[in-house]
């Protein structure tokens, strides 16, 4: 087990209206125990799956997949410490407390750790499509393309709460169990290959969500989609040697803003399982193949 601290500015809402105390009570940081348990449970799942395959011709395929899951005693990094203080009183098994106060006799004693060790918490169910297109075509004098779309397809992703309840974890940030679930992502790539050179570019796509209200008007709000771009050329020398340049994000395209940033993790301004904060990279790769 480990420990660690909430977000900034937590605030025990059962202490913080009466003490006013902005070193334990108040826009502060709690303590957080992180880990495992000796008491979790294995998870258990029923799947169901269909799948077909298209080739209407044979340099054309189109592979579709449905999927449905039902994930029983779910393990989950905890419960999210904001949850949690959203409802101390819903969620006091999770909070404990020091000894109540002389000074402030009728309110419970303050924070002293918050147990975000995982749990298992009940089910989650989820369904959705993967679906795979491939065209395929050479030309005599520009060499070999092959044009790639993959997308995964989410029609629900539903994971139950302590109490019993269940929470939409599809286009939503799911400020309970964490993480977010885009609808739509995509996969989209253009490969070609003429001689020793090999060049591909491709596209990595995620739908928007609905963002968490604002803290300053509690109004609504979506995050936008968000795209980004690789290219990567390969130059084959000769059977021993091959090298590689490539960028990954290749427009250096920022996450967008998202109000859920630094409600869990530490970071601010996007959500970071949606999105990577690292801009372009640039990598150089030589291999040697000893025949």
């Amino acid at each position: 087990m480990t420990t660690g601290v909430t977000g900034q500015g937590a605030t025990d809402s059962l202490r913080c209206p009466t003490t006013m105390d902005f070193i334990h009570d108040c826009s502060t940081q709690f303590p957080l125990a992180n880990g495992g348990k000796t008491t979790l449970r294995p998870e258990k799942s029923n799947n169901l799956t269909l799948g077909a395959v298209f080739e209407p011709v044979s340099t054309v395929s189109i592979n579709v997949d449905y999927f449905r899951v039902l994930l029983k005693d779910t393990i989950v990094n905890g419960v999210a410490s904001a949850v949690i203080l959203a409802d101390p009183i819903k969620y006091a098994s999770f909070i404990t407390r020091a000894a109540p106060d002389p000074a402030f006799p009728d309110l419970p004693g303050r924070i002293v750790s918050i147990d975000a060790t995982n749990l298992n918490l009940g089910n989650s169910k989820l369904s959705g499509f993967d679906v795979e297109g491939k065209w395929r075509f050479a030309t005599a004098n520009y060499g070999r393309f092959t044009v790639d779309v993959t997308a995964t397809y989410f029609n629900r992703f539903d994971s139950s709460l302590p109490d019993g309840s269940y929470m939409g974890g599809v286009d939503t940030t799911n400020t309970a169990t964490g993480g977010l679930v885009p609808r739509l992502k995509t996969y989209s790539s253009i490969d070609w290959t003429l001689g020793p050179w090999n060049l591909t570019f491709a596209q990595s796509f995620q739908k928007g969500y609905n963002d968490i209200p604002g803290a300053t008007n509690g109004d609504p709000r979506r995050v936008e989609s968000f795209a980004i771009y690789d290219l990567q050329g390969t130059y084959t020398a000769s059977k021993a040697w091959r090298f590689t340049l490539g960028a990954r994000n290749l427009l250096d395209r920022d996450p967008p803003y998202s109000n859920i940033g630094g409600q869990g993790p530490f970071q601010s301004g996007y959500d970071n399982t949606y999105a990577d904060p690292r801009g372009r990279f640039v990598y150089a790769r030589v291999t040697y193949s000893i025949q």
